[in-house]
């Protein structure tokens, strides 16, 4: 008992202490050293009262009420737009404590989760700012723009890594004490409090899933617009991934289940289904919506029953196919033939205007079988010597896949292959088959003199080649189905899903005669 009275004592005044020095600490690097020197139990996932049990009750007050100024002052600090990215990155670790019931109203004076969720969609300055100074220059005429460009390059990609790293951890942050927070009982702290809180955290996940919808856009297989993969900033398509799963988690209570059924929510998660985002964010997805669905607050929709179905049909066709041509590969097939029954001396003629074969890239999107899964694979696939390029700056194959992986989960990408297109085929290929996602696109290069564009090429650069295992894509379209006969049951308040589901099968049916036939007549033709 005297050891922990001792140490509960000695623990106000480093409280205390500590809350001064950051209140007055204007410097970045000093700020940094303190606190990074914060150690257990403030981090580390203890708690503040940890090791000072029996120190009594007056001792433990003077405890919590020194922590809880020093939490709020760190809650400043990762508050404050004008701190540099790494402070405000060091402070985000106060987030781990293991926060108890017990600390339901501190939680809620310092509003840490909104917090949180204001740092996740901040924007980053320097993409808009870059532009603006790159108008000014090129209006003025001072200075070589190129050469500014290259200046400031290394600077705003160590900035933009930096803010990167501190949303990334924002969200962590916030993911962590959401799940605490939902895991509380009402039995030591008041029900209304604890409650207030998990409605308030509930509430801002809802918030948050409307806006990664607003950022996903429909990319059907015959669009050509540019993939969802690169309209996502940053890491969206793995933070949608781990936004449905505390969804599906913390969403299987009545009152939460209340909540998200509303209009705009299940509007917000079916925008999910026929985006390029993971299979597993899609998979939860429609087993949220079997949850949703069959609730008798919720409305019968003819055209989720058709997206429904639309997306069964894609994803069985993926399931029984494994690579599929675009207008450019039929084009250069047929350029291909034609070239090869042509005499010698017409193709010498035409060789001379030819382009050179194009080199293409393969990047690699998700990954989760590790690194050395990876680093076989890659070896297996093309040789050895995969990771033996000059260009790459790291000193071994296993420094080069920490590098690649480092990448993907910071900016959601990264250069894996640069080579021939029969090279970066096989490799796609192989790395799909085991679950990762990846694209393949044709190398572009300014140099040479300019000739006219073709649409081929354009649809080719805006539409890489994706690859879907076909595992994956029967596992879709088995959930589609799924979802569909369990609303083939469900009676909710107008019972209408029968009847608008039985109608589209109808509907869907009667066209395959009318496809058989087209079918038939174009082998016929081909023969």
């Amino acid at each position: 008992i005297k050891t922990h009275i001792a140490r509960a004592r000695l623990r106000v005044q480093g409280l205390k202490y500590l809350h001064q020095v950051l209140k007055i600490c204007s410097f970045g690097s000093v700020r940094h050293q303190i606190l990074a020197s914060i150690g257990k139990p403030l981090t580390g996932g203890g708690h503040y009262l940890d090791g000072v049990a029996t120190c009594g009750y007056d001792l433990s007050l003077m405890v919590e009420h020194a922590f809880s100024l020093l939490f709020q002052e760190m809650v400043n600090a990762f508050n404050t737009p004008q701190n540099d990215p790494t402070s405000r990155l060091l402070a985000l670790g106060i987030c781990g404590t293991s926060f108890c019931d017990s600390d339901v109203h501190l939680l809620q004076s310092t509003k840490v989760f909104q917090i949180l969720c204001d740092i996740v969609s901040e924007r980053d300055p320097s993409q808009s700012t870059s532009k603006y100074e790159e108008k000014k220059l090129s209006e003025s005429g001072i200075g070589d723009l190129s050469q500014s460009k290259s200046e400031t390059e290394k600077t705003e990609q160590e900035e933009f890594r930096r803010r990167q790293s501190l949303r990334n951890a924002a969200w962590t942050a916030f993911r962590l004490l959401s799940t605490r927070c939902s895991a509380w009982t009402f039995e030591a702290t008041p029900r209304g409090a604890v409650l207030q809180l998990q409605t308030h955290v509930f509430e801002l996940l809802c918030s948050e899933l409307h806006r990664i919808s607003r950022c996903l856009k429909k990319l059907p297989l015959e669009s050509s617009e540019t993939p969802i993969i690169h309209r996502i900033s940053v890491t969206e398509s793995k933070q949608c991934h781990q936004l449905i799963s505390l969804l599906y988690n913390l969403g299987g209570t009545p009152h939460h289940l209340k909540s998200l059924s509303s209009k705009e929510n299940i509007k917000c998660l079916v925008s999910i289904l026929g985006t390029s985002t993971a299979p597993r964010t899609q998979r939860l997805v429609l087993r949220i919506l079997r949850r949703l669905l069959p609730l008798p607050e919720t409305e019968s929709s003819d055209a989720l029953v058709l997206l429904l179905m639309d997306e069964i049909g894609k994803w069985l066709f993926c399931a029984n196919g494994r690579y599929v041509y675009s207008k450019k590969d039929r084009s250069e097939k047929y350029e291909s033939e034609k070239m090869e029954n042509m005499d010698e001396s017409e193709t010498e003629s035409d060789s001379e205007g030819k382009e050179p074969p194009r080199d293409c890239a393969v990047y690699l999107h998700l990954w989760t079988l590790g690194e050395k899964q990876l680093l076989d694979t890659c070896t297996i696939t093309l040789g050895s010597d995969f990771f033996s390029d000059a260009r790459n700056t790291a000193s071994s194959a296993e420094g080069r896949v920490q590098t690649i992986l480092q990448e993907v989960n910071t900016s959601g990408s990264s250069l894996l292959k640069t080579g021939t297109a029969d090279q970066c085929s096989r490799l796609a290929i192989a790395l799909a088959s085991l679950g990762g996602s990846v694209t393949m696109s044709e190398v572009i290069t300014e140099s040479g003199p300019k000739k006219e564009k073709n649409p081929n090429d354009i649809n080719a650069k805006k539409w890489p080649v994706f690859w879907a295992d076909g595992h994956v894509a029967s596992m879709l379209a088995s959930e589609g189905i799924a979802l569909l006969r369990f609303l083939l049951q469900t009676q909710n308040s107008d019972g209408n899903w029968p009847s608008i589901i039985l109608h589209n099968l109808e509907k869907y049916t009667a066209e395959i005669p009318r496809v058989l036939k087209s079918l038939e007549s174009s082998s016929s033709q081909l023969k």
